[in-house]
């Protein structure tokens, strides 16, 4: 059973069964189906719509109601639950899961139902590596299996809750009380700045343009005898270039006298009782796995 969080408090979870019977309800499975207009596409279409490895089946169910309902006058199990998709008995519950999902229905905790139809006709589509031809060539495959129906019960329920521990000596801080009362918390950190640019960005720029200097005015001198306007715009350019490079001197210089690492004024402490007991609460706590 897969478990969805949904809001503080409440978890929601799957419970998956494959509907029993369906062989002998095919004219009713027939009438809620609809055909899938993604089967009748042509190789061209679905090697341009769909990426490689799509299953495209000949019917499915839309969004249709799904129903549970017990059957306590069946005469051949009277455990029996029944199954209705769009108002259609499709066929019913294993056996072996009757106990769990009648649980289920009288536990008045159900979200949601849904219904899908799987198996029938597909074509498939699958790219592969042609040595002879030396390129990538589509393939659309078709493949036909026993339709089914698979049905996805959504059950809400509240989670568990903790009880903090009582600490000697020390006082929950208010953070703490208000993350026990659902209520958000606020965590504030030092301001690191944000530098349009770094000092090693505008070092490697100075360098750079040092070096575009010099070759243009090794490549100006001689064009300056030969063409002397070209040569001309050509020592403006690269007089130009040294004196931003100047310019970058200067940035790197007053950076590096007034910039100081905020994080340098944060006082380093060993961790107490509280800042203990609360990361063995998060390790324990299955929805703080992921964030840990």
């Amino acid at each position: 059973m897969k478990t969805v969080i949904t809001k503080p408090g409440y978890v929601i979870k799957e419970s998956v069964h494959r509907v029993a019977g369906v062989t002998h309800y095919m004219d009713a499975i027939m009438d809620v189906a609809e055909e899938n207009a993604g089967y009748y596409s042509t190789k061209k279409e679905l090697i341009e719509y769909y990426p490689d490895g799509t299953r495209e089946y000949q019917y499915y169910f839309p969004s249709l109601t799904t129903e549970l309902v017990e059957e306590p006058d069946n005469a051949h199990d009277p455990n029996a639950i029944k199954v209705i998709v769009g108002g259609k008995h499709v066929g019913y519950i294993k056996s072996g899961s009757c106990a769990r999902v009648r649980n289920i229905i009288r536990s008045g905790k159900i979200n949601n139902m849904t219904a899908d139809l799987v198996g029938g006709k597909c074509k498939i589509l699958y790219c592969d590596y042609d040595d002879e031809l030396e390129k990538y060539v589509y393939h659309v495959e078709h493949d036909k299996s026993n339709l089914g129906i698979v049905l996805t019960i959504y059950v809400k329920e509240e989670r568990e809750s903790e009880e903090y521990p009582a600490l000697s000596g020390a006082e929950m801080p208010d953070v703490v009380d208000s993350h026990m009362q659902g209520e958000p918390s606020v965590i504030v950190q030092p301001n690191l700045g944000n530098p349009k640019h770094s000092a090693k960005t505008y070092k490697v720029a100075r360098i750079v343009l040092y070096l575009l200097s010099v070759c243009i005015v090794l490549l100006g001198l001689p064009l300056l005898f030969a063409v002397p306007p070209v040569g001309i715009v050509f020592i403006i350019l690269a007089v130009f270039l040294f004196f931003v490079a100047r310019g970058y001197s200067k940035i790197i210089k007053n950076r590096a006298a007034t910039h100081t690492d905020p994080w340098d004024a944060v006082e380093e402490a060993e961790p107490d009782e509280i800042d203990r007991q609360m990361l063995h609460e998060m390790l324990n706590d299955p929805d703080c796995n992921d964030f840990t």
